[in-house]
C-alpha cells in the first residue's frame, strides 16, 4: 500500500472507533460509519467464519459478529487498540503475521469495509485474488468503497476542512457508476454485484441519526438502490 504510514503511523489510534462509540450520536462521522456498519452486518452469518480485513480498532466484529470473527490490520498499534478492547470477543493479529496461504478455503464471509479507494489497481487485483484463496466455495467477499459523484466530493471536501483527519493526499482511485463494474470484471469470482448504499438522506445524521436511518431506507426502496454516495460490491465464489 503506497500510503502505508498513514494507516501505520498518522492515523490516531481507535479514531474509527471513538467516532463510532462517541457521545455526539447525532454527526455526520457517526451516521455515516454506523449506517455502513449496518448495511453490511446482514451478511453475516450465525455459526460461520468470518474475516475482517482491513478492521482498523476493531469496531465492526466488535459491535455486529455474529459466529467466529477475525480481523486483521496493517497498524499494529490499531490491532492492539482492538485486542484491548474487543479481544474477549473476537480475535486479532496484524496483516504481517497473517499469511493467506495459510488460510485456504476457510472463511464463510470476508469484509473489507473503506479500503479499496486506498489502493491501486495492482495491489486491488491481488488482494481479490488473495481473498479468492480463502474464501469458501459458495462464500462471499464484502467491499464498500465511496461513490465519487458530486455529492460525495463535496462532502468529503467538507470532511477534509472540519474533520481531524484529512484524507486529502490518501485516496488513490475514485470509482464511480461509469467505472465501478468494469473495474471488477475480470475476477476469479463467479458472481459479482454492486449496489449504491447511503443515499442523500445520511446528511440528516448531522440533525438525528435515527431520521437519518428510517428516511435512507425508504428512499432505497423508492429508488431502488439507484441512489448513494457508497458502492457495496458483493462476489460469490
Amino acid at each position: 500500500m503506497n500510503n502505508s504510514k498513514f494507516w501505520t503511523n498518522d492515523l490516531p489510534v481507535g479514531y474509527y472507533d471513538k467516532i463510532f462509540t462517541g457521545e455526539n450520536k447525532n454527526s455526520l462521522s457517526n451516521g455515516w460509519h454506523t449506517l455502513t456498519f449496518r448495511k453490511v452486518a446482514p451478511f453475516l452469518i450465525a455459526n460461520k467464519k468470518h474475516l475482517d480485513f482491513a478492521c482498523g480498532p476493531g469496531t465492526f466484529i466488535g459491535n455486529y459478529k455474529k459466529g467466529t470473527s477475525l480481523g486483521v490490520d496493517i497498524s499494529e498499534e490499531q490491532i492492539n487498540y482492538a485486542k484491548a478492547k474487543y479481544g474477549n470477543r473476537s480475535d486479532f493479529q496484524t496483516l504481517k503475521n497473517f499469511k493467506f496461504e495459510d488460510h485456504e478455503n476457510e472463511f464463510d464471509v470476508i469484509t473489507v469495509i473503506g479500503l479499496l479507494e486506498f489502493i491501486n489497481s495492482e495491489e486491488k487485483n491481488n488482494l481479490i485474488n488473495n481473498l479468492y484463496t480463502i474464501c469458501k466455495p459458495g462464500g462471499k467477499v464484502i467491499f464498500t468503497t465511496p461513490n465519487y459523484s458530486i455529492s460525495f466530493k463535496v462532502l468529503q471536501y467538507v470532511a477534509n476542512k472540519l474533520f481531524p483527519v484529512s484524507y486529502e493526499g490518501q485516496v488513490i482511485t475514485k470509482y464511480n457508476s461509469n467505472n465501478i463494474k468494469k473495474d471488477f470484471s475480470d475476477t476469479k469470482f463467479s458472481i459479482y454485484s454492486v449496489k449504491k448504499i447511503l443515499n442523500f438522506a445520511v446528511f440528516l445524521s448531522i440533525v438525528n441519526t435515527s431520521l437519518a436511518f428510517s428516511l435512507e431506507s425508504k428512499i432505497e426502496k423508492i429508488t431502488k438502490n439507484n441512489l448513494g454516495n457508497l458502492f457495496l460490491v458483493e462476489f460469490t465464489k
